[in-house]
Formats: C-alpha cells, sequence, structure tokens
C-alpha cells in the first residue's frame, strides 16, 4: 500500500478495507474490524480542532462527542461492506491496554467457536 500524503488516512484505511472485505476471495468469511488507537481518537475528538466535520462532511454529530463519533466511523466501514449476508465483527481498541485487548479477544474467540458449532450443526 503506497501512502498518498494528499489522502485522509482513515479515508485510505476505509478504501482499503472495502477491497479487502469485497474481495471474491473471502466471499465466505466473516470480518474482526479492529479499530485500533481509540485512546488517541477519544484524545483528538476531546481536546483538539481536529473535528471530524471538518474531514466528513457526512457527520453531523456534536463536535466533541466520542460516542457518536466512533460510531459514526464504525458505521463507514460496515458500508464499505457490499453483501449484507457477510457478518462484521467491529471492536474499538487500545492495543498498549491489555484488559481491553483480553476482553476484544475473548469475545472474538466466542464468535469463532460460536460461528464453527453453527456449522457443524447444519452438516
Amino acid at each position: 500500500l503506497q501512502e498518498d500524503p494528499s489522502v485522509n488516512r482513515l479515508e485510505e484505511s476505509l478504501n482499503l478495507f472495502g477491497q479487502i472485505v469485497n474481495n471474491p476471495f473471502f466471499r465466505d468469511a466473516s470480518f474482526v474490524l479492529l479499530l485500533n488507537k481509540f485512546d488517541l481518537f477519544r484524545e483528538k475528538i476531546l481536546y483538539s480542532n481536529r473535528h471530524l466535520r471538518l474531514y466528513f462532511s457526512d457527520y453531523k454529530g456534536p463536535d466533541r462527542d466520542v460516542d457518536r463519533g466512533a460510531l459514526f466511523i464504525q458505521h463507514k466501514f460496515v458500508l464499505r461492506n457490499s453483501d449484507s449476508r457477510k457478518v462484521l465483527y467491529p471492536h474499538f481498541t487500545t492495543a498498549t491496554d491489555t484488559a481491553n485487548v483480553r476482553v476484544v479477544f475473548q469475545a472474538i474467540m466466542e464468535m469463532v467457536i460460536s460461528e464453527n458449532l453453527g456449522r457443524v450443526t447444519l452438516l
């Protein structure tokens, strides 16, 4: 992936995710979407003048609302999936927060086990 300094990094990530999630190779795959660096996102939303509306004209929420901003970004990723049957499991993470990472990976393990058990019972 060649970074383009003129393109917003988040927009670049959205485009790359869209290419991956819609790739025919992953047609039957579920996706775990880890939205990392939530701590930095929170800091920027709360304490800087880098408001989402300046980068995304379709963001209509309040400038300093971390939860609304996070859900807005999550929704933008979910919309990149063109197959409504494909399951996405989005999680906000902070890699340096080991408790958070444990919770997220526990949820992922439960999802994988549940999905595989569902497939076995369908056979």
